[in-house]
């Protein structure tokens, strides 16, 4: 096992996020004035507060948001038409290429960029508090995030570590209605072309058998399988609803059920034996017919009875 760590240095380091305090400490610098006088002048400077983090919590970063994965290559860098297009239009292309330059240094396929913040400021052609700010647009979208690092023997700073996703996000609903006529037409082919062309690996027989293997059963010893009981069907829809936003919010990150469920799901209603779902565009729609329906199917089963559940989209 390797004694370097992520910088491949031997160094013991730690690895921090400045974080606003929102307090201002004043100072104060001489300048001269038009007659050529010395006068002090007031001027606030933001407290920060650094906030800790492991090195194997940067190793294994998680970036959040429906995902879909894309390739890559030491040699060269692949950026998806969907961030290309799509995402640029609120990462500005600024920070866009910033996020393209990082994507170029990724450490080892693993997210992870150890290339100095004043390297990658001077391949953009700008300075690095400017580098700074894009980073804060692209964290905004969690698309990526800065950790300065320090040596624990003396706390010295020692550059920086960049953690930058390599998968691409869906759009949340709010944000694809944001966006031009044009560039949402665009989005809905990406997203679909996606969908259909998207291999997700699920967990099949084999996988099943193989896990058996590896944990053999002794011959003198009982194999006995329990069963949770089946949940008890509700009394009410409103009772059902409420025990599958329960399911969901247990199945899915916070950012997933805020951004796909919260406002959709609790909204639901049943009429004539079908379950509505109500969503604010087709957008919305397709994403819910193709990824969540199923889901959200067996999920209603459990509680309800019920002969279909759609997506409508309910204008305002």
């Amino acid at each position: 096992m390797s004694d370097k760590n992520i910088k491949n240095t031997k160094e013991k380091l730690r690895f921090f996020r400045n974080v606003d305090t929102g307090k201002a400490e004043h100072r104060y610098k001489n300048i001269k004035d038009e007659t050529g006088m010395k006068r002090a002048v007031e001027y606030r400077v933001k407290v920060y507060d650094k906030m800790y983090f492991t090195e194997e919590q940067i190793k294994n970063w998680k970036f959040k948001g429906d995902i879909f994965p894309i390739g890559n290559n030491r040699n060269f860098t692949i950026i998806h038409n969907y961030i290309l297009h799509v995402w640029s239009y609120y990462l500005g292309k600024d920070a866009t290429f910033a996020y393209i330059m990082l994507r170029s240094y990724d450490f080892h396929e693993r997210e992870i960029t150890t290339t100095s913040k004043q390297t990658i400021a001077k391949l953009l052609g700008i300075k690095a508090q400017t580098l700074t700010e894009y980073m804060n647009i692209l964290e905004k979208y969690d698309f990526g995030y800065m950790f300065q690092t320090e040596r624990e023997k003396d706390g010295m700073q020692v550059g920086s570590v960049f953690v930058v996703r390599s998968t691409v996000p869906i759009l949340p609903p709010d944000l694809h209605e944001g966006l031009p006529a044009e560039l949402k037409k665009e989005a809905n082919r990406i997203v679909k072309s996606m969908q259909k062309n998207t291999v997700i690996e699920t967990f099949d027989e084999e996988d099943n058998e193989a896990i058996d293997e590896a944990v053999p059963v002794k011959d003198n010893q009982k194999s006995e399988v329990i069963e949770a009981p089946a949940p008890n069907k509700a009394n009410s829809f409103d009772e059902a609803l409420n025990s599958v936003i329960s399911q969901l919010r247990g199945l899915y990150s916070d950012v997933q059920y805020n951004t796909w469920f919260k406002n959709y799901v609790s909204g639901a209603w049943i009429d004539k034996g079908s379950i509505f779902i109500p969503v604010p565009n087709e957008f919305t729609k397709d994403v819910y017919e193709q990824r969540y329906s199923n889901q959200l199917k067996e999920l209603f089963k459990l509680y309800i009875d019920f002969t279909d559940i759609k997506a409508v989209v309910e204008l305002n």
